[in-house]
């Protein structure tokens, strides 16, 4: 009977045993079917020499080209447009004519204004040998050299307004503008034309302050693509 008992025992025990051994030998299987399953994919990497290159950071933006000198032609003188030297697209040099205005009033006034010259001229030449010789007085001599020097300013003065009948470029650049036509009434101080100095073409942009503004330097480079 005790013999009996310590079989059953012994087949009990074994039992457990191997039951422990079939779930201890599961477990591993299924841990390592995990540990297999986390490991990363297989990456193919191809291996190369360093070579030198460029780094750089830049931002894109669109602005207007512009001239800082430019400036609307107007003239000094009032009169009919007898010709136009320049047209849109020409390049002038500062000084060049650009239009004549008529200047055949202004001619005859100044011719005119010539001829009473030539006469208050002669009275003070006259007067002037007159005091001498004691024939009049002095204060007479004053009043002729008067006359003479008002009208010698009248004369200067048809000549300047003569001279502001020929519309001249104030710089040297290119006409972008052309409003004076042939035949029309040209007005003093409105535009006539639009001239443009080439060399001063600049682009205006807004850099974003927070990002880029502490990273540009004078006289770095920037490119550019027009229209």
């Amino acid at each position: 009977m005790a013999a009996w008992s310590r079989t059953v025992g012994l087949v009990a025990l074994a039992f457990v045993l191997a039951g422990c051994s079939g779930a201890s030998s599961s477990t591993k299987k299924e841990a390592e079917a995990r540990r297999v399953d986390q490991k990363p994919a297989a990456i193919p990497v191809e291996a190369q020499l360093p070579t030198r290159g460029a780094l750089s950071e830049f931002f894109e933006t669109t602005t207007r080209v512009e001239a800082e000198r430019s400036v609307e032609v107007t003239s000094e003188g009032v009169g009919k447009c007898l010709k136009l030297y320049v047209d849109e697209g020409d390049r002038v040099t500062k000084g060049d004519a650009l239009a004549d205005l008529d200047t055949s009033e202004l001619n005859t006034q100044l011719a005119s204004a010539r001829t009473q010259l030539s006469k208050t001229k002669a009275d003070y030449e006259r007067a002037r040998a007159s005091v001498k010789e004691g024939l009049i007085a002095p204060v007479e001599l004053e009043n002729a050299k008067y006359a003479h020097e008002q009208q010698q300013s009248s004369v200067d003065q048809l000549n300047v307004q003569l001279g502001n009948m020929t519309v001249r470029a104030p710089l040297s650049g290119i006409v972008t503008k052309r409003m004076a036509q042939v035949g029309q009434i040209v007005s003093s101080g409105s535009p006539s034309f639009e001239i443009i100095d080439p060399q001063s073409y600049v682009l205006n942009v807004n850099v974003p302050e927070k990002d880029y503004l502490s990273r540009i330097k004078v006289g770095q480079e920037a490119a550019v693509r027009l229209d």
